[in-house]
């Protein structure tokens, strides 16, 4: 078996969760000892997409007599993975180009069952598999005292201050407005927004206007380079899921498997990946928040880490390959259908 494992975007768009989810793909496939394929021209018996936008080589593929497979869902914050918008109403879709390109391939990957049931309702006919985007364990264990020192130089923040950690999309007013609110509430403590832009060409102008907008305790960021990343995830103390949608990210399993404290702005979907009160803890408003999270450096709430953790584990790259060649075996043994 030969997999092609496809996502070319440019330079400034191949940084953040999709770029990711690529490397945890191909990351899996490589612990179970499967051969990749480097470009469309050379053979290949499955290939694995991330973004509709590549939805040209997707017929290429197709035309090719291949097996296509889709992940989606799992790097809503991407631009160049999205696959929702808001309508009118304020109500989440799936935008017709992914309905049309979700409907010619041969299965589609969500990361929950939450997910899977929002592409049915949404009108999508391909199989649907849950496959959860993945996690590299090893990247957030036993990390050395000078990496973790990156963050620290990086931001000149200094070491025992309290940090807490968000990321998305930064042309999201709303959810920006929140994680603003939130810090402006909690002073002592210090804030990080690491995002992107419907436009790179608009993300230092944005990341600035914010800046001067927020508190002195929240800085917002570009996506920074990945050892800084690593080393941020491993220092923070809380991770904010600041749209429940994005519950399933690829984002929330490097948190879970840095050992961070999830909180959602809620409500969970039902047969979401996390669990409130067990792997995270779901919260209704800015306020509400805000004391969670005095509560929770007091010691006066538990932490749902070492439950989150074992999310991650289960989730590993080892685990995700083991479902990932079950699928395409299965994809494979349908070639006289």
């Amino acid at each position: 078996m030969k997999v092609l494992v496809y996502f070319e975007p440019s330079i400034k768009y191949d940084v953040f969760e999709a770029a990711r989810v690529r490397k945890n793909i191909k990351g899996a496939l490589e612990e179970m000892n499967i051969e990749l394929s480097k470009t469309l021209v050379d053979n290949f018996d499955i290939a694995h997409f991330i973004s509709i936008k590549d939805e040209k080589i997707i017929d290429e593929a197709l035309e090719l007599g291949k097996k296509v497979v889709i992940s989606c869902l799992s790097n809503e914050n991407d631009v160049v993975g999205k696959i929702t918008h808001l309508d009118e109403k304020g109500t989440r879709k799936l935008t017709l180009r992914a309905i049309k390109v979700l409907n010619k391939v041969h299965t589609v990957i969500v990361p929950s069952l939450a997910d899977k049931y929002f592409l049915l309702k949404e009108g999508i006919t391909s199989p649907i598999e849950v496959i959860e985007p993945g996690v590299n364990i090893k990247r957030f264990q036993n990390i050395p005292d000078r990496e973790l020192e990156l963050f620290y130089r990086y931001f000149g923040e200094r070491k025992g201050n309290k940090v807490v950690v968000a990321c998305g999309n930064l042309s999201k007013t709303k959810e920006i407005n929140k994680f603003i609110s939130l810090a402006a509430l909690l002073p002592t403590i210090k804030f990080y927004y690491f995002g992107v832009t419907n436009s790179s060409m608009l993300v230092t102008s944005t990341v600035n206007k914010l800046n001067k907008k927020a508190t002195s305790n929240l800085l917002f960021s570009p996506v920074v380079e990945d050892d800084i990343y690593r080393s941020t995830m491993a220092v923070a103390d809380i991770f904010v899921v600041l749209n429940p949608n994005s519950a399933s990210s690829v984002s929330v399993e490097d948190a879970l498997a840095a050992n961070s404290q999830i909180i959602v702005f809620g409500p969970l979907k039902e047969d979401s990946l996390l669990i409130d009160g067990d792997s995270c803890y779901v919260t209704s408003s800015i306020l509400e928040t805000s004391h969670f999270i005095k509560d929770y450096f007091a010691g006066n709430i538990p932490s749902t880490t070492s439950n989150g953790y074992k999310i991650a584990k289960k989730t590993s790259l080892k685990e995700m390959g083991k479902k990932l060649v079950k699928l395409y075996e299965k994809l494979l043994n349908q070639k006289g259908e």
